[in-house]
């Protein structure tokens, strides 16, 4: 059995795994000069609804660095949209296990925050209240900005008993959405020393290869795996949470 939550997750990823795979056959096709045109950088090209593409030169270099260049692009779309999927899915475990009845001490913890009586009643039920308090949990998590202390503290107010190796494998790329949405991918001495493993220097832009991003999926993709086997083997969340 797995969290419906999981299932999500891993339904959205696929869809961001195809739109890699058409970039790299996009870019297979410039190579082979399926896609050229004598009168555009590409076949169907249309002044009217793609005037920047129009006025490139039409060269099998510009073609190259188009397609790279969209790759690239999809490459770090991939990494910051999984940070946001991640921890879409962490909200969505905190939520489940509210909602079978954790207590509300163990859940809170020192993380607590007040809430006005008139936004309270405004949300009608006692689902969407547990809905609303998960969210603003979870928000004091992320508001830390420091990834290891989010999901360290939802493994203790859980008692998952997460393996540090599997957790510390997916930080690094965890973390990177970071650099690429405030630093445009370029590092910092503090991600390399934190992160010697990866090889990385300051002041350079991280290379988001083939082997970058196989890396940085099948480690964050265990980690969630790891998360939902440990909330489900410790009957967390409720049979209605729950799909083979």
């Amino acid at each position: 059995m797995k969290t419906k939550a999981l299932v999500r997750f891993l339904n959205r990823a696929a869809h961001f795994d195809a739109d890699l795979e058409l970039a790299d056959v996009f870019e297979i096709a410039v190579t082979a000069g399926e896609l050229s045109s004598p009168t555009h950088i590409f076949n169907h090209c249309d002044p009217a609804k793609h005037p920047i593409l129009v006025s490139r030169k039409r060269t099998g270099a510009s073609r190259q660095a188009a397609a790279k260049h969209l790759k690239n692009s999809l490459r770090a779309s991939y990494i910051k949209d999984t940070y946001e999927d991640f921890s879409e899915y962490l909200t969505a475990i905190v939520r489940a296990c509210a909602e079978n009845g954790l207590a509300p001490d163990r859940l809170i913890g020192e993380h607590k925050f007040s809430i006005e009586a008139n936004d309270l009643l405004a949300l009608g039920s006692w689902d969407a209240v547990i809905r609303s308090v998960s969210a603003c949990l979870f928000r004091r998590l992320e508001n830390e900005q420091s990834t290891i202390k989010l999901i360290s503290s939802i493994d203790n107010k859980l008692s998952l008993k997460l393996d540090p190796a599997i957790r510390d494998a997916a930080l690094p790329y965890l973390d990177l959405r970071h650099l690429l949405v405030h630093r445009d991918g370029v590092t910092d001495a503090i991600y390399c020393n934190k992160y010697r493993a990866l090889g990385l220097k300051p002041d350079n832009r991280v290379s988001l290869s083939n082997a970058f991003i196989s890396a940085a999926k099948n480690s964050i993709f265990a980690l969630a795996r790891h998360i939902d086997e440990r909330v489900v083997t410790n009957n967390l969340v409720s049979n209605e949470s729950l799909q083979p």
